[in-house]
């Protein structure tokens, strides 16, 4: 029996026999063999490659050729010749592979996507190191593979005011630490070019119109505003706080971005997506004005307290164009209820 693991796949591959030892083969790129009920991950030539070597192979009859392309084989796994193994597999909605092993607390996560490489290392040696913990333990350029602790999506903390808190506290001290040390490596981005840029390079009709609408609401000479790498979806729940530290995980998005989105997020996370207002009418009466101020000191800006709700719109901008650049769809109603808010 084989199992062709394609793009369409999104659900983690069903428990097999006991007693299996057979090879499945996905396509293209990774060898897998079930052995006990434990999943080795082969790195494997390209797909158009091994079939021209199958094929060509004059030691093989026509039938064997035929029972290897439907079925493979049985194989005796060597340790050595192992990419990764696992008690999990798992296929990304974007097809990419993740093979978790419970036991050792880790996830191997294959690419052949060089951008998703090189994210991940920036990630890990530009921003994650001014968090507690890290949550990418290596990478294997060889292998294609990316090695990060197994972390269960966190509790759902927007619903422990206290406790949130706490976190907020914790986070915004390491992000403004990060801050500091790299506002020498900011660059300028020009407030009414960014609006037109986004504008440009949405194909949406009734998105331009929202982008459009946020644009006309921001001031035309307002100060051009430094941009530097951000995590680009520090909410809650992408963080693990533990007794020993804070671990930030799911840097999917990480790239450039203005240099307050991550600090600005946890503000605005709950009032974009759960229609809770509580931290950004806390923001707007100047509960948070003093860590912003710091903030905006760190890459030589002024806090213009008169100039909050257009910080707040350029982020809803910023937050458009993230989704227009990774392709996902979002819900425009969320960004007219919080422009509405803004407008007041």
């Amino acid at each position: 029996m084989a199992i062709m693991l394609r793009e369409q796949l999104r659900r983690p591959l069903p428990p097999l026999p006991e007693d299996s030892s057979k090879q499945y083969l996905y396509p293209g790129t990774y060898r897998l063999y079930c052995i006990n009920k434990r999943y080795y991950w082969k790195k494997e030539k390209r797909f158009s490659k091994w079939l021209k070597d199958i094929l060509s192979d004059s030691s093989n009859t026509l039938k064997k050729k035929l029972k290897i392309l439907l079925f493979a084989e049985s194989f005796s796994i060597r340790k050595e010749n192992v990419s990764a193994c696992g008690d999990e597999l798992y296929i990304t909605r974007k097809g990419q592979l993740k093979v978790f092993d419970h036991d050792e607390g880790v996830v191997h996560f294959f690419t052949e996507d060089e951008e998703v490489i090189e994210r991940a290392r920036h990630f890990w040696t530009n921003y994650a190191p001014y968090f507690d913990k890290q949550i990418i333990s290596a990478i294997d350029d060889r292998k294609r593979c990316i090695t990060e602790r197994y972390i269960i999506e966190c509790s759902n903390w927007r619903k422990k005011p206290d406790e949130v808190k706490k976190i907020t506290d914790r986070v915004w001290d390491s992000i403004l630490n990060y801050v500091k040390a790299k506002a020498s490596e900011k660059s300028m981005l020009n407030v009414p070019e960014y609006i037109d840029m986004v504008v440009s390079s949405c194909d949406d009709t009734d998105l331009t119109g929202v982008i459009r609408e946020i644009g006309l609401n921001i001031p035309n000479d307002l100060e051009p505003v430094p941009i530097i790498f951000q995590h680009n979806d520090m909410v809650l729940s992408n963080i693990l706080v533990e007794n020993d530290g804070i671990t930030v995980f799911d840097y999917e998005f990480y790239g450039r971005n203005i240099f307050y989105y991550d600090a600005l997020m946890f503000i605005m996370w709950q009032a974009l997506h759960y229609k809770e207002d509580l931290y950004l009418s806390r923001f707007l009466a100047g509960d948070y004005d003093a860590f912003f101020r710091t903030l905006f000191d760190a890459v030589g800006c002024e806090y213009v307290l008169e100039l909050k709700k257009d910080y707040c719109k350029l982020f809803l901008l910023a937050n458009i164009d993230m989704h227009i650049k990774t392709g996902d769809k979002t819900n425009l109603e969320k960004y007219r209820r919080v422009l509405d808010i803004l407008r007041h």
